[in-house]
């Protein structure tokens, strides 16, 4: 929640953002994401992907928060003051 707007998470999104939050410089590489998300069976590129944009469509309601691709195969979760 932020101010007053709050947002329920489904469980894959929640697990992410709080996979992000975990992480000093909140960035993770798609397999540190998927092997979390789904353990080492490493066919799960496409699931990354998808989880993040769903996580991302939740964060919209939310300016001071957003994820970005960082570098190749890496995502941050950017927290901006408003």
């Amino acid at each position: 929640s932020e101010g007053e707007k709050s947002v329920y998470l489904t469980n894959l999104p929640a697990e992410l953002l709080e996979l992000f939050l975990q992480e000093d410089n909140h960035i993770l590489s798609v397999n540190a994401i998927g092997e979390a998300l789904w353990g080492i069976d490493g066919n799960y590129e496409n699931r990354v992907y998808q989880v993040i944009s769903r996580l991302r469509d939740f964060l919209k309601q939310f300016p001071s928060l957003s994820i970005d691709r960082e570098s190749i195969g890496n995502y941050q979760l950017k927290i901006n003051e408003i």
